[in-house]
């Protein structure tokens, strides 16, 4: 509809505006039928192409976290790449992938910053800001956790420059979002402004802790996540001997950024399978470093 009514800015849906989604997906089928007419292949590729971006991301993330271990990068793409639980969404035409997609762009963003370049904070800014207009604020939960734990898999931080850098780049995302959310609302009219600014947030966040999950809910699906890395002895083998001779500082960094948002999600009784896609590349990054240790 955004198509036939020649209308960018606003999502429809039935003739109405449509707010339960910012409009990046959207705006990526535009493009791809302005480039090569309407057709119904593109926006079957696109998540393949996030997927594949991904991968190159995760690469260059094990690149930056062990630099030391020349073929753990390619093991860690070997695993995401062959997990059924992101092979399976790769091949759906939904969001996640590609939040997953400006996630791992935010942590290249926190490994600069971390490193003491300030345009690691403009690069986690710009991540905010692509995730919001991919899914909504719910990227501040996969990016601030491993931020704000800096202290623990990077010590040594000046934190008043870390946390006022965090803060900058906080609202630049923000900008940038608002820099579309703003002309939207007003040209959608009152209800869809009223959606984007706070049904999309408060009101999402309210019915999120309405008990229709319990917190287990994710412990039964991990098996099937993690398939088929799951059923491999060595890969647990592995595992328990990274624990054991202790976590180097890119585990550790896999670890905050995976726990405190598995967590999370686990206490919000709003679930799916699919809302954990964003924090998966962190357990390929961590199942690649357990497996090169063991040669």
């Amino acid at each position: 509809e955004m198509w036939l009514r020649g209308d960018f800015l606003v999502p429809y849906k039935n003739g109405a505006p449509y707010s339960h989604k910012p409009p990046m997906l959207f705006w990526t089928i535009q493009a791809g039928w302005a480039l090569f007419g309407v057709n119904d292949w593109w926006p079957r590729l696109i998540m393949p192409l996030f997927s594949a971006i991904s991968l190159g991301l995760s690469y260059g993330l094990a690149r930056r976290l062990w630099p030391e271990r020349a073929a753990l990068p390619i093991t860690a793409v070997l695993i995401l790449a062959g997990s059924l639980y992101w092979g399976l969404f790769s091949t759906t035409v939904m969001f996640d992938i590609m939040l997953a997609c400006w996630v791992l762009l935010g942590m290249h963003g926190v490994l600069d910053a971390a490193a003491g370049r300030s345009r690691g904070f403009a690069l986690i800014g710009l991540a905010i800001a692509l995730g919001v207009l991919t899914k909504g604020p719910v990227i501040l939960l996969h990016i601030l956790p491993v931020a704000v734990l800096a202290f623990w898999w990077n010590p040594g931080l000046r934190w008043g420059r870390w946390l006022g850098g965090l803060l900058l780049a906080i609202l630049l995302g923000a900008a940038l979002a608002l820099a579309w959310a703003i002309p939207a609302g007003f040209s959608g009219g009152e209800a869809y402004r009223n959606a984007i600014f706070w049904g999309q947030t408060a009101d999402r966040m309210v019915n999120s802790f309405a008990h229709r999950r319990g917190w287990w809910w994710y412990l039964p699906l991990l098996p099937l996540m993690l398939f088929p890395w799951f059923v491999w002895p060595r890969f647990w083998s592995a595992l328990r001997g990274l624990v054991r001779d202790g976590l180097d500082r890119g585990a550790r960094f896999c670890l905050a950024w995976m726990l405190p948002v598995f967590i999370a999600f686990s206490l919000i009784s709003g679930k799916q399978p699919h809302y954990l896609l964003p924090f998966f590349p962190a357990f390929a990054l961590l199942a690649a470093r357990a497996l090169d240790a063991t040669g």
